[in-house]
């Protein structure tokens, strides 16, 4: 088991794709740096990093690191603040099979059991 660590915003958009108006934070995850720094749900994206919303935030945040700092514009209220933070960890396991160059029978078995979906 290796365990990779990525960038995490640290919240969620509503449709998930930028418009020219913006794009709304639908939710906000409890305790993460974004709400440390004062987001909200219902705040509107206008800037990320001083350049326009990217159409795609998943992207986008593939193609950063964990503690980078991340410079938002949002609208609230009909006023435009200024938010930073330094984007959160995500940590995923993952996992790899392989295949016993000696398995027994009963091994083999077992192995032919869960590919096919009819272990016992």
């Amino acid at each position: 088991m290796d365990t990779l660590k990525t960038a995490d915003l640290g919240f969620w958009t509503a449709g998930g794709l930028a418009s020219s108006s913006g794009m709304t934070v639908s939710q906000v995850v409890p305790g993460s740096p974004g709400e440390t720094a004062g987001l909200v749900a219902g705040d509107v994206l206008l800037q990320l990093n001083d350049e326009n919303v990217p159409g795609s935030l998943m992207r986008w945040v593939r193609q950063h690191s964990p503690g980078e700092t991340v410079k938002l514009r949002v609208r609230r209220d009909n006023k435009e603040l200024d938010i930073s933070f330094a984007l959160g960890t995500n940590e995923m396991r993952k996992y790899s099979i392989s295949e016993v160059s000696h398995a027994t029978d009963k091994q083999k078995k077992i192995r032919e059991g869960w590919l096919r979906g009819t272990v016992n």
